[in-house]
């Protein structure tokens, strides 16, 4: 299960789980709304794996995290892009 690692409203949230107190795997994944000015946002997306099981993290489920990370980024900015005034 994932828990809520952070929240600042509006710009950021941030999510991720701890197997073993973080020893065995900690991951967590954050995604946040920069200003560059008026009109213009930055969206940024990361994820940071940690722990005795990372390196099996990424040798078996690379591809399905970053398939992961475009399908998510890619429905954020329709989402976004959407609700424009």
């Amino acid at each position: 299960h994932e828990w809520c690692t952070r929240h600042e409203e509006g710009r950021l949230v941030g999510w991720g789980v701890k197997w073993g107190k973080g020893i065995a795997l900690d991951c967590d994944r954050v995604q946040a709304l920069e200003a560059i000015d008026a009109e213009t946002t930055r969206y940024v997306c990361y994820e940071a794996f940690d722990g005795l099981m990372a390196p099996i993290v990424y040798r078996f489920y690379a591809k399905q995290v970053l398939a992961g990370f475009d399908a998510n980024a890619d429905a954020f900015v329709k989402r976004c892009e959407s609700t424009r005034p």
